[in-house]
């Protein structure tokens, strides 16, 4: 009678948050969507300086929504430099991982 051994305990897979296991959306998708909200809030604006609201009222909204975008586009630049470089690590990590593979079938 042979009695088979126990077998090995199965890993769990790590859990992750349902947020990351979604797929982000195209960064041109994300580049659109804070577009129109740019143009949405241009346009609050000058419905505020129809409603009589003073210049300095204005110019402090305006200031602020310049340097609001600002920010945006160096996070969204910050952004796109990180998932370039994400890819790139993972071209690197394919290619050594390919060169491994190759070798062992040579030494086999």
């Amino acid at each position: 009678m042979m009695i088979n051994p126990p077998s090995s305990p199965r890993r769990k897979r790590a859990c992750r948050p349902r947020e990351l296991r979604q797929e982000a959306p195209p960064p041109m998708a994300i580049l659109q969507d804070e577009i129109q909200m740019l143009r949405s809030v241009m346009r609050r604006v000058i419905a505020l300086a129809d409603e009589g609201r003073s210049l300095e009222e204005l110019l402090h909204v305006l200031d602020t929504l310049s340097s609001a975008a600002a920010r945006l586009a160096r996070l969204l630049k910050a952004e796109q430099d990180f998932s370039k470089e994400t890819e790139d690590i993972g071209e690197i990590l394919n290619q050594a991982l390919g060169e491994v593979i190759e070798t062992l079938k040579k030494e086999g």
